[in-house]
């Protein structure tokens, strides 16, 4: 391979990591709001709160994540917010 091609070759492979880099979805960094995992506890059905509170009361935190996103939809952030609040204030779940 010669010189100029390879000066070309990189320069095709750093043009398409820009391009990649500037149309990649943006990643909301965002802080959660302090309230959002108490609306959305409360949102959830009696049924998915206690599937998630009896993973919390068996010490299986990443369980209950799991369960709340597979029953809601939520994100993986929203969900570990949602489980460490039920853990934290949920009085039904008898483990806050």
């Amino acid at each position: 391979m010669t010189t100029g091609a390879l000066v070309l070759a990189l320069a095709a492979l750093a043009i398409g990591i820009v391009i990649g880099r500037l149309s990649a979805p943006k990643v909301d960094r965002a802080p959660l709001d302090p309230e959002r995992p108490a609306k959305l506890a409360a949102q959830m059905s009696t049924e998915d709160r206690l599937a998630a509170a009896t993973c919390l009361k068996q010490g299986r935190s990443a369980e209950a994540v799991k369960e709340i996103r597979q029953r809601t939809g939520l994100g993986l952030k929203e969900s570990k917010a949602v489980a460490d609040h039920l853990k934290a204030n949920d009085p039904a779940s008898g483990i806050g």
